[in-house]
């Protein structure tokens, strides 16, 4: 799939480079070339202004050495994507390891992100980290959690959303009670006015 580019290192030894995305592109660019052509001519200083242009047009902050910095990203983002060691010393063509600590960065997040797909078999966003309360019995739930561990109540999709709306209607209807109260407590004579106007309806 794609396609591969030869890069020679010596008169005996060539790297291989997989390009997937611009496959295409890289193909229609060579019909018609002879084989001994260079594909790319461009020589590296205008290949470095393309770089800056395209740096500043994207508004990105401003930094030496760009085309290392893309090799240090790209490094990371395949180790994240789940390159072990030797496959990324083989992509990169680094002979020794010590390469990867140069080049290939994770953080505590990545590694908690990893260890989070091992244990619950999905990617798990941020988001989803925090703990959340059983919208039927308020107990905290943790963040994976499919249902809650006290009542049993399942906490996806629309059957969490139906609790959760008839738990709010709830609360409403009892912090509008206790409104009521609180006025008629407050206000004898409306109380009296109100349980009067009641009796002569049922007697009616």
């Amino acid at each position: 799939y794609g396609a591969k580019v030869y890069i020679r290192k010596s008169k005996s030894e060539y790297r291989t480079v997989r390009v997937v995305m611009f496959a295409a592109d890289l193909q229609r660019y060579v019909e018609g070339r002879r084989m001994e052509d260079y594909v790319f001519t461009k020589n590296y200083n205008t290949l470095l202004q393309y770089l800056k242009d395209a740096w500043r047009i994207a508004g990105l902050p401003h930094i030496k050495r760009k085309f290392h910095v893309l090799r240090h990203s790209r490094a990371t983002e395949l180790m994240k994507l789940g390159l072990n060691e030797r496959e990324l010393m083989l992509l990169f063509g680094w002979k020794t390891r010590k390469m990867i600590d140069v080049y290939a960065h994770l953080t505590l997040a990545d590694v908690e992100s990893k260890l989070l797909r091992i244990y619950v078999g999905e990617e798990v966003e941020e988001s989803r980290m925090i703990s959340r309360k059983c919208p039927r019995c308020l107990a905290v739930v943790p963040p994976t959690a499919s249902s809650c561990p006290r009542c049993g109540l399942p906490l996806k999709g629309e059957i969490m959303i139906r609790e959760k709306t008839i738990h709010d209607e709830v609360e409403e209807a009892r912090r509008l009670i206790d409104k009521l109260v609180e006025i008629a407590l407050s206000n004898p004579d409306l109380l009296r006015s109100i349980l009067q106007r009641s009796l002569k309806q049922g007697r009616a």
